[in-house]
């Protein structure tokens, strides 16, 4: 007898669905988008956070989706020795049907790579696309590889008679690939806004590694703007004091002393109450 009967007859059906899946896969992952920009406008800001977060949802869904389906129907009809191999098969080709939603996720991807809000961020996301599409045909590669003959003489799994324990999992892992989407987020969006003492300003054709750029004429600009109004404001109180004075003269003093006085008690009364107290207090009987 030989290594490759003790193989249960499911478990023959799986590697030759993967095999042919695996060597389809290795066909069919295009390679990454290239990087065209590194720019993303603020006004494109919203739509892009749209159609991004549509993408990374989907991914986390599509893991969750995947990882449950793998624990629960897939492992159910491994360890079932008696698994049809028409049902065999139909559980092999479902994990295809898996990877072929994220080749077409890619196209759509790359359809969006146009638009001027994805145009930066799309060959970002479909580098998380295409390490996916990796991790499952590395997987697949491997259960292939472990239902072989060659693997079967000197078999990794646990071995006991004429059984072979095999043992897979899978996972897919996208934390660095993610890690480096959201940096290069943090960079675009710190070209957005620049701090300055009267709140915030746009900077325009803020570069991303910008710290040390020369600042533009605008922004000087900008930035005296507030104390050129500042001035405006004082002219226009000077002239209010001023021409009642060369028009009336003293008359005039005495009349924005009053006001002023007036004012001032509008705004003190505590204070007027207090001294009215101490005239009526301590004055003439």
């Amino acid at each position: 007898m030989t290594d490759t009967a003790r193989i249960p007859r499911h478990l023959q059906v799986l590697g030759e669905v993967w095999d042919e899946f695996a060597k389809r896969l290795d066909a069919g992952i295009a390679p990454v988008m290239p990087i065209v920009t590194d720019h993303l406008e603020r006004t494109q800001g919203k739509r892009f956070s749209q159609l991004a977060t549509r993408e990374t949802d989907y991914m986390q869904a599509w893991i969750e989706r995947v990882t449950a389906w793998v624990n629960g129907p897939m492992a159910q009809a491994l360890m079932n020795s008696g698994t049809s191999d028409r049902d065999m098969r139909r559980v092999a080709e479902r994990f295809s049907h898996f990877a072929d939603e994220l080749i077409e996720r890619r196209e759509g991807l790359k359809a969006t790579a146009t638009v001027p809000s994805m145009r930066a961020a799309a060959p970002r996301l479909d580098a998380v696309y295409v390490s996916i599409l990796k991790q499952v045909q590395a997987f697949v590669s491997q259960v292939v590889a472990a239902l072989g003959p060659a693997a079967l003489s000197h078999p990794n799994g646990k071995r006991e008679g004429n059984s072979i324990e095999l043992s897979f999992t899978f996972r897919p892992v996208i934390d660095a690939e993610m890690a480096q989407f959201s940096a290069w987020m943090a960079r675009a969006k710190s070209g957005w806004d620049v701090a300055s003492p009267y709140g915030y300003r746009r900077a325009a054709s803020l570069p991303l590694a910008a710290s040390k750029a020369k600042p533009s004429v605008a922004a000087a600009t900008a930035q005296t703007s507030p104390v050129l109004w500042q001035l405006g404001i004082g002219t226009v109180f000077a002239l209010v004091i001023l021409v009642p004075i060369l028009i009336w003269g003293t008359k005039a003093i005495v009349i924005m002393l009053a006001i002023a006085a007036l004012i001032w008690c509008i705004f003190h009364p505590k204070t007027v109450l207090i001294v009215l107290g101490l005239f009526f207090f301590f004055g003439p009987d």
